[in-house]
């Protein structure tokens, strides 16, 4: 199951389009979000990168090179072709770390999706390319630690050995860019985080994307269905957050309303935390 946070006006939004949105990253209110790839995380391979090619004679010219290609201004240019748009879940059920970071303080609600929302959507990391099937993509979030920049800072090594020149630059490039859209930062692995990502600019003219793009909009987003073809809605369960002042009733009369069908099990979280009145 994929578990999705949110706060009560989010919720009917989603019951009402019928769809959940993708939105920038680089956008977004955690401003590491892919800083963590091109800034902390690059800052760290760097110094490893550096004396594991020192041996080539323009190691010099090549860390230049590569230096001037991480910055994130260039990376995240204002043209959106290049940035990723996320849609968030988790693996936690109900839990205390995503009710606050995400489930508006239990004010809110968890919505609960079976895999079918992922149907049509390959498990990969997905990068910008003209191919579609390779512009979106779904994984699990990685929590990246010193261990993960060793790792990095030896495959480029690697890859500079067999290609010192400027294509060899460009496959380190790449290959972060690729992993840009899932990586955070260690403190937040409680959050056990799954994304589908997707880059617009290559699958807003195609018509076999179950993913629609509404860039024009006040709000860029690109929209994922919670209904297939065949009728059939993904979200199974919702949990009703301890200091949210709407029931069951009202829960099922926004369903009702909005055409979705209403055998979805409605229960109440098990963690107690209420927000005080008096905070």
């Amino acid at each position: 199951m994929l578990y999705h946070y949110a706060s009560y006006e989010k919720f009917t939004s989603i019951i009402q389009s019928q769809s959940l949105w993708l939105t920038s990253l680089a956008d977004s209110n955690d401003e590491s979000e892919i800083k963590q790839t091109f800034e902390i995380l690059w800052n760290k391979i760097y110094p490893i990168l550096e004396k594991g090619i020192k041996d080539l004679d323009n190691s010099e010219v090549l860390l230049k090179i590569l230096s001037e290609q991480m910055q994130l201004e260039t990376l995240l240019s204002t043209q959106y072709d290049e940035k990723p748009y996320a849609l968030c879940f988790t693996k936690n059920r109900d839990s205390s770390t995503n009710w606050h970071e995400y489930g508006d303080q239990t004010k809110g609600l968890v919505l609960c999706f079976s895999e079918e929302l992922l149907d049509g959507i390959e498990y990969s990391l997905p990068h910008p390319n003209s191919d579609i099937e390779k512009s979106v993509g779904w994984n699990h979030v990685v929590y990246s630690d010193e261990d993960d920049a060793n790792k990095f800072a030896q495959l480029f090594i690697e890859e500079m050995h067999k290609n010192p020149n400027t294509y060899g630059c460009l496959c380190i490039r790449t290959t972060l860019k690729h992993y840009s859209a899932f990586i955070k930062s260690k403190p937040s692995e409680d959050e056990r985080e799954i994304r589908i990502v997707c880059y617009p600019e290559y699958i807003k003219n195609k018509n076999d994307s179950k993913i629609s793009i509404c860039i024009e909009d006040s709000i860029p987003h690109c929209s994922l269905p919670i209904i297939n073809h065949n009728g059939k809605c993904a979200l199974k369960e919702i949990i009703i957050g301890n200091s949210c002042q709407f029931g069951e009733k009202e829960i099922r009369q926004v369903l009702s309303v909005n055409g979705i069908e209403n055998d979805i099990k409605i229960t109440k979280s098990e963690y107690l935390y209420r927000v005080s009145e008096n905070r």
